[in-house]
């Protein structure tokens, strides 16, 4: 068993699971009905192109490019004012971006869905930014391009989940805000993808390989990372990376845990044996 139960909106937790295409799927069609599931990329640890060579570097959590529309997911311990302006700049650096040169103005429209354990902005449970048309307050024409949704668990959980919404996302919610892999299966019985995540979120964590992500000394060196002990972290960065390749985790996973370059995991790759 587990010896430390992490929630699914752990940014650790949440970026293994939502990379899985069957889980990250059935997530958007429970929440948005009209999506087609066929002919979709599911982009886990995705730096957002930039515009300019200064500007600054955006990396989100999990990406899905579908036919017409590009969804771009993140998980949030708090949700507030200047994690707002975080969604504007990524809902509009993705969408500004995908023009290339000699290309017709027909880009893809983006939804942005932040799923947030509290969120500091004083409104509903789930709420929903776009762009209006202030001569009819229509946000038909120029609002279903660029969009944004705030889900806060934590209303919903006070609140019991009485939000207006399918059976199926009501679930999902209360997987979110779930406190143990036995509380996720009791939620999950009957329905065979929720299953799904539970039994990926129980062998991530029962993984002895993954337990030292959550002990007390992981992070103390990523606080040590943060104020400047950076040449003896650059080497432990390295180490780790080797370690989680050579237990066969996706090179994505492993630059997102050791906040290496992916051409630098690319290349350790290359370079230790892998297991059979």
């Amino acid at each position: 068993m587990a010896t430390n139960f992490m929630p699914l909106t752990n940014d650790i937790v949440f970026n293994y699971i939502f990379s899985q295409k069957k889980i990250v799927v059935d997530f958007i069609k429970t929440f948005f009905m009209d999506f087609n599931g066929s002919n979709v990329e599911v982009l886990n640890e995705w730096v957002l192109p930039k515009v300019k060579y200064d500007d600054k570097s955006m990396r989100s959590d999990i990406v899905v490019v579908g036919n017409d529309t590009i969804y771009n997911i993140e998980a949030y311990t708090t949700f507030g004012k200047e994690e707002m302006e975080k969604s504007k700049s990524y809902v509009t650096r993705i969408f500004g971006t995908q023009i290339k040169r000699g290309k017709k103005y027909i880009p893809k429209r983006v939804i942005q869905l932040n799923i947030c354990e509290k969120c500091e902005i004083k409104e509903d449970e789930i709420n929903k930014y776009g762009i209006m048309n202030y001569k009819n307050s229509s946000t038909k024409r120029f609002g279903e391009d660029l969009l944004i949704y705030v889900i806060d668990l934590d209303k919903l959980k006070k609140n019991n989940y009485n939000v207006g919404v399918n059976d199926k996302t009501i679930k999902y919610f209360k997987m979110f805000n779930g406190k143990s892999i036995e509380e996720l299966r009791v939620i999950a019985k009957g329905d065979e993808n929720l299953k799904d995540v539970v039994k990926c979120a129980e062998a991530f964590l029962n993984d002895e390989e993954n337990q030292w992500l959550f002990d007390k000394e992981f992070w103390i060196k990523r606080k040590e990372r943060n104020i400047g002990k950076k040449a003896g972290i650059k080497s432990n960065q390295i180490k780790t990376a080797e370690k989680m390749l050579a237990e066969n985790f996706e090179p994505e996973i492993v630059c997102k845990i050791t906040e290496l370059p992916l051409n630098k995991i690319l290349k350790l790759q290359k370079s230790i044996k892998i297991p059979n």
